[in-house]
């Protein structure tokens, strides 16, 4: 069995019959030219929108950081074409045109399209008349740019607003935070309390020294004391000079607190035997054991006031701090509310952000539509191959 496809006679039908084929070819395109000169021409219009972003931005305070939002621009196609712009535009044009009646009509002859340049938009209008199209186009345009520009505006205003109130509250914080100062300072004990706490201070430093001395002096008096017993024979000499030493210790200008009466006469130190000089060691002993605990006693009842002092300086140290501090963080965030608010102003003005008309439309001197050679050429290749296809399908039918 012989598999082989066999296309001569394919190509014998197609010769027999090509002027058949090349006539109704001719016959076609021509027939699809004439009847584009009766078709109603169509006119192209298409007016340019820049998206417009400001070049600078305002940002008075670091804490405030403006960010450059970006303009969503795959939006704005999408507002373009939404039924409250259309119907707007419809409204506007309605009483200079025709057609289109219904937004469905207008939305049919409308299109829009980003370019390769994102921020420039082309809004295309199509119709039969060259000056409607140009007029639907043109308006279309000023409808978007003022509707967005509006919409931008909006929002400017209200972050204005919104720092407005937000630097207000802080003006308000402030001048509660100043009051509070002002009141703490009038009464303000800090000045006094150091005063009265440095005077205490001094006075238990003095008794620490003289108690220091007497514990010094008492030690001496012993040793001294110790000395004597331990030795055999008459008093020396030393001894005496020692103990009249120790008795100007005692009772000389740096202890003004001791008692006259227990003063003893020097030249009676000078004389004495063994046993008086250890006596009035004694006594010494005795009456500096008493100074001490008076000047114990002193420094005790110094105590309570002075930690009670103490307590109240840290008292208000501390208030006075916080309170310095609540006034400073007012102050900053007033002065950062205040710059903001005057950058959202700057910002909300700003002149080159939004949308501006790039290029109006302008009247088509040609449609764009029906396209005469295309149509004849299209229906002409058509024609061809379906007389082709035809005489393909008569020859393998006739097999």
């Amino acid at each position: 069995m012989d598999d082989t496809f066999d296309f001569h006679p394919y190509m014998d039908a197609l010769l027999r019959r090509w002027r058949l084929i090349v006539g109704g070819t001719i016959l076609a395109g021509v027939l699809a030219a004439l009847l584009s000169f009766l078709i109603p021409p169509t006119y192209e219009a298409s007016a340019l929108v820049l998206v417009a972003t400001p070049h600078q931005l305002v940002q008075f305070d670091p804490r405030f950081e403006t960010v450059d939002e970006g303009r969503p621009l795959p939006a704005y196609p999408q507002l373009a074409t939404s039924d409250y712009i259309l119907q707007t535009l419809l409204a506007q044009i309605a009483p200079e045109v025709t057609e289109p009646k219904t937004v469905r009509d207008l939305r049919e002859m409308i299109a829009v399209a980003a370019l390769a340049d994102p921020s420039l938009l082309r809004l295309t209008v199509r119709h039969r008349d060259p000056a409607t199209a140009t007029l639907i186009a043109n308006r279309w345009a000023d409808l978007l740019v003022v509707q967005v520009n509006e919409l931008l505006g909006d929002q400017g205003s209200e972050w204005v607003q919104f720092f407005t109130a937000q630097r207000d509250a802080a003006r308000r914080h402030l001048d509660v935070a100043e009051q509070a100062m002002g009141d703490f300072q009038a009464a303000n004990r800090v000045r006094l309390v150091t005063a009265e706490l440095l005077a205490l201070e001094n006075s238990l430093s003095l008794l620490l020294t003289k108690q220091q001395n007497v514990e010094l002096l008492q030690g001496d008096i012993a040793a001294l004391r110790t000395q004597l017993v331990a030795q055999e024979g008459p008093v020396l000499l030393a001894d005496h000079v020692a103990i009249l030493l120790l008795y100007q210790r005692t009772f000389g200008d740096d202890q003004p607190d001791l008692p006259v009466e227990v003063q003893i006469d020097s030249a009676f130190l000078a004389t004495a035997d063994r046993q008086q000089l250890i006596t009035t060691l004694d006594t010494l002993q005795a009456t500096l054991l008493a100074a001490a605990s008076n000047i114990g006693n002193q420094a005790g009842m110094l105590e309570p006031p002075i930690l009670a002092l103490q307590h109240e300086l840290e008292t208000l140290t501390n208030e006075e701090k916080r309170l310095r501090q609540e006034v400073e963080l007012a102050t900053e965030s007033y002065t950062a509310l205040a710059r903001q608010v005057i950058g959202q102003e700057i910002t909300s003005q700003d002149a080159r952000r939004g949308l501006r008309l790039a290029s109006p439309a302008i009247i088509a001197a040609e449609p764009v539509a029906p396209r005469k050679l295309l149509n004849g050429v299209l229906a002409a290749v058509v024609a061809f191959m379906a007389f082709v296809m035809m005489t393909i399908f008569r020859q393998w039918y006739s097999e």
